[in-house]
Parts: structure tokens; sequence; C-alpha cells
């Protein structure tokens, strides 16, 4: 509870421009998890694992501008995510192509969106930012499809 109550407030001073306390925070996080016992957490936290601490940090530092660094930290949660978080393949695979796009590659965020199964999406606000991400690229390409 402790790495994601440190990682949440991470992104919240990266949001209000203390990048000091952002970093603060994310460090105390990671140092929370290496002491945390998981043999013994609620299972509502099972999510918590070093993917999605990459996770977080990689929307600390969204929220700071530094889209070249959280894009490899949603690389990372990515690749090292385990199968049984769909829900969270979906979320970080959309934050990902939203990264791409702010960062000017629209053909690898058409690419990273396109890996989406909108029909086993479930959450509105992540169906509305993959129409997001649609409609910003096929804006960047002239209204092509």
């Amino acid at each position: 509870m402790v790495t994601l109550l440190n990682a949440r407030l991470a992104d919240y001073l990266g949001s209000t421009g203390d990048l000091a306390g952002m970093g603060r925070h994310l460090a105390a996080a990671e140092r929370a998890y290496d002491r945390a016992d998981i043999t013994t957490a609620v299972s509502w936290l099972a999510f918590i694992s070093p993917a999605e601490l990459n996770g977080l940090s990689a929307i600390a530092h969204q929220s700071v501008g530094r889209y070249d660094r959280a894009e490899r930290l949603v690389s990372q949660t990515l690749e090292i995510l385990g199968p049984q978080f769909g829900r969270n393949r979906t979320y970080y695979t959309v934050l990902l192509s939203e990264l791409q796009l702010a960062g000017g590659d629209v053909e690898r965020a058409a690419a990273t969106i396109s890996e989406v199964r909108i029909e086993k999406v479930t959450s509105s606000r992540i169906s509305s930012r993959v129409d997001q991400v649609a409609s910003a690229i096929r804006r960047h390409r002239g209204g092509q499809s």
C-alpha cells in the first residue's frame, strides 16, 4: 500500500511542478516495494509489481512532460507485465501510443494503438482514450484512415 501511495503522490507532485518531490516519492515507492512482503499482501494489491511501479513512474514523468522517459518506462512495463493483467496491458498500451503521438511518432503510435482489441475494452474511459488517439492520428495524417 505504501508503494502505491508514494507512486501516486509522486505523480501529483510532478503535476504541481515539484520535480524534487516527485523524485523523492518515486524513490520512496521503490524502497517500499523492495521492503514489502508480497506473500502477505492483500489480494487486491496483487497488481503492484515491478511492472506496475515502472508504469506509475511513467505516468509521473508524463505529468511533467518527460515523454521520452515516460515512453521508455511504459515500454519496460509492457515487456515485464504478467499475462494475467490484461486490463493493465491495455491501459499501458494506450498510454504508450499517447506518448508516441506526443513525441511526434505518428506511425509508431498508430501501430501501437492497433494492438488494442477495442471489443475487449470494458472501460469507457479507456475506449474514449483509444478514440482520441485514433482521431489525433487521422488529423496528423491529414484525415486519412
